[in-house]
């Protein structure tokens, strides 16, 4: 049971890749970096930005299992 779970969330994440890969394709224009305060003064291209957030995403959703665990321990347990 637990191979098939794998292979879902694989198949789940080659999905979202094939999707970022046909939306980065049909936009390939630069568009300029702006959050709060920051400004970037380079356009970057849109599959980049695509590419950089999603995989950020799969990074922070992979460590967040372990994280959860470590805040348990150092608390004294419990939900």
């Amino acid at each position: 049971m637990q191979r098939l779970g794998i292979t879902i969330a694989f198949f789940i994440i080659a999905l979202a890749m094939v999707f970022m890969a046909v939306i980065s394709i049909q936009n390939i224009q630069p568009i300029p970096l702006e959050f709060l305060i920051f400004r970037s003064s380079a356009a970057i291209p849109f599959g980049v930005l695509l590419a950089f957030s999603f995989s950020l995403g799969l990074i922070l959703g992979a460590t967040i299992p372990f994280v959860k665990p470590l805040q348990r321990l150092f608390t004294g347990g419990g939900n």
